[in-house]
């Protein structure tokens, strides 16, 4: 049984997520080490109804974000991209349960899209979720950064945006948990 789940992962075309994920993730700590400029690609979708094409609609209207060529609507495209890829992968591993999932808004600016699946056959819960959001920092966060030397002008409003998505998987049975670390360490390694 373990063998040949691991074997269909290996064929199945969620390969190349799983090794990008990992690639990715040491990309972006490697080019934070060394605070050297990453790479970017360019990423583009095609014009259809976002809720179509991710899990839900975007956080930012899809008018725009595809009209858009900054940073910010990229990655709010890519990370909902990676978390409807995501979802529909697992949801094809566990089979006939389906994410139900939940759109939030936040009201100093942004909001996210949370993903759930549980009490399955393969996973007893899981979540992936994105989250896009903007504001301007608090008086708080300020003096944090302050502290750690980073030069802050002094009364100044100091907008942010941040995005990211994130994932936890919780398997029926350590069997199916030895299976996921073997597939993440495997597709590491290639």
């Amino acid at each position: 049984m373990a063998s040949s789940a691991i074997r269909y992962i290996f064929k199945s075309r969620f390969k190349p997520l799983i090794v990008g994920s990992v690639v990715g993730g040491f990309v972006c700590y490697g080019t934070y080490r060394q605070k050297k400029s990453p790479l970017l690609a360019k990423t583009s979708f095609a014009s259809t109804s976002s809720a179509n094409t991710f899990m839900a609609e975007t956080i930012t209207p899809a008018t725009t974000l595809e009209q858009s060529s900054a940073m910010k609507s990229r990655m709010e495209l890519f990370i909902m991209k990676i978390q409807a890829d995501l979802c529909r992968a697992l949801e094809e591993i566990e089979g006939e349960k389906k994410f139900l999932v939940d759109r939030w808004e936040r009201q100093a600016g942004g909001g996210g899209v949370t993903c759930l699946i549980e009490d399955g056959k393969v996973f007893e819960r899981a979540g992936v979720n994105v989250s896009v959001v903007s504001g301007e920092l608090t008086s708080k966060a300020v003096a944090q950064m302050r502290s750690r030397g980073k030069k802050l002008d002094e009364g100044k409003k100091l907008p942010f945006f941040a995005a990211g998505v994130s994932c936890v998987i919780h398997p029926v049975s350590c069997l199916k948990l030895v299976i996921t670390v073997f597939v993440i360490s495997r597709a590491w390694i290639l």
